[in-house]
C-alpha cells in the first residue's frame, strides 16, 4: 500500500483523486464504503481525520487517503481547534 501523487495504491488497485478536496460525511462514507453514521461516529471519536466547522463535519480527501494508508496514527486523526 502506498500513497502517490495520483492516489492510494493497494496491491493492484488504486484510488485516484477524482473530486473535491473537502468532503462531507456522506462523500467520505461513499469513499470508504461505509454508512454515514459510522463515519460520523469515527470522526467524533477521533478515529478519522476530520474537522468540525459550525457543527458540520468536513473531511480532507488527501488526509482520509493518508489515514487509510496508515500514514496518520488514530490518536492524532482529529485535531481540536487550538491544537498545535
Amino acid at each position: 500500500m502506498s500513497l502517490t501523487d495520483d492516489g492510494l495504491v493497494v496491491g493492484h488497485a488504486a484510488l485516484h483523486e477524482t473530486g473535491d478536496e473537502v468532503m462531507t460525511a456522506g462523500e467520505t462514507a461513499a469513499l470508504l464504503k461505509l454508512d454515514e453514521p459510522a463515519v460520523l461516529a469515527a470522526a467524533q471519536g477521533g478515529d478519522l481525520p476530520a474537522r468540525q466547522i459550525d457543527g458540520n463535519w468536513r473531511f480532507s480527501r488527501s488526509a482520509i487517503l493518508a489515514w487509510l494508508a496508515g500514514d496518520v496514527p488514530p490518536e492524532r486523526a482529529t485535531d481540536e481547534p487550538g491544537d498545535p
